[in-house]
């Protein structure tokens, strides 16, 4: 069952790599995407119930909780890592490491599926957007690195175009 939920694990991870894009892809581009992703998210709650079931015997059994772990932790730092580059490609600081990023994000989603009705529609995917954005709107934007330089041309502040006077 453990492998099962790592094969899972590391195909969900993928697909947030692909979500991400590459280095040209717009910002909201990209949150698309992972607004897509996340459409999808506990479409299938049985994962997330797994993964309950598995950490819940992992608090029972030492020797599972080691193996367990090592399939959490890895799950947590690719989700991390996803996190970490989102906020980088915006030009964010982080609000708290990208790991507890992750790991909060995880136990949305799994506290979301546990609450689920199967007479509802599910809204992990479209809450962990909104708080997503949320931290995004929220994060204070990185400072620009200025270096620098011994050619003056470069120090000199840049004109500015002017503005467009309104047409009457």
């Amino acid at each position: 069952m453990l492998e099962l939920l790592r094969r899972h694990m590391e195909a969900e991870a993928l697909q947030l790599f692909k979500a991400m894009g590459d280095e040209r892809q717009e910002p909201e581009q990209m949150l698309a995407e992972l607004e897509a992703w996340a459409s999808t998210l506990n479409h299938d709650a049985d994962w997330c119930m797994l993964s309950i079931e598995l950490q819940l015997h992992a608090n029972r059994s030492q020797s599972f909780a080691q193996e367990y772990k090592k399939v959490w932790d890895r799950h947590r730092s690719e989700i991390g890592g996803v996190i970490g580059q989102l906020f980088d490609k915006l030009g964010r600081t982080l609000p708290a490491a990208p790991e507890e990023l992750a790991a909060a994000f995880m136990a949305l989603s799994h506290g979301l599926a546990l609450q689920r009705m199967s007479t509802r529609p599910d809204p992990s995917g479209r809450l962990i957007m909104v708080f997503l954005r949320g931290l995004i709107a929220s994060a204070e934007r990185l400072k620009e690195v200025v270096v620098p330089t011994d050619d003056p041309a470069a120090r000199a502040p840049k004109k500015r175009p002017a503005k467009a006077k309104p047409k009457r």
